[in-house]
């Protein structure tokens, strides 16, 4: 049996097909974007799901005290963590950032805030680019 074309050159099945399966494909993308919000909302709570924010404690109750901050504030480098840092790059020229840390008793943060001071201070120079960049004194 010969199918009926379309004006462009489907058979009129076929278009009805298409678009019943148009329909199904966004109507369960809609069903699984409602499953994973109603998911999450019952992880992290209807507040934080619309986007506000958490209560987060409540004050004890007759407490008068001003509510603290978040802790302490990032410090700098230290002087004794430059000089940490510059004295390892003395004894061992060409050293990448990764191998100064395991160098360098200070925490990666640390070494990797001494070593910006340090080459803005032009007390070292480097070479290479990116993971590759090597450092030696100036």
């Amino acid at each position: 049996m010969p199918r009926t074309k379309t004006t462009n050159g489907r058979s009129h099945l076929d278009t009805t097909i298409r678009s019943i399966v148009s329909r199904a494909i966004g109507d369960i993308a809609a069903a699984v974007r409602g499953d994973i919000a109603q998911r999450v909302q019952g992880i992290i709570g209807p507040e934080r799901a619309a986007g506000g924010k958490s209560a987060g404690r409540k004050p004890r109750a007759g407490s008068t005290a001003a509510p603290r901050g978040r802790g302490r504030r990032g410090r700098g480098v230290s002087e004794a963590d430059l000089e940490k840092v510059l004295a390892v790059i003395g004894k061992k020229p060409g050293l990448r950032t990764e191998q100064i840390y395991g160098e360098v008793p200070i925490g990666k943060d640390m070494v990797v805030k001494a070593l910006a001071k340090l080459r803005e201070s032009g007390k070292v120079k480097t070479k290479g680019l990116r993971r590759a960049t090597t450092y030696s004194l100036a």
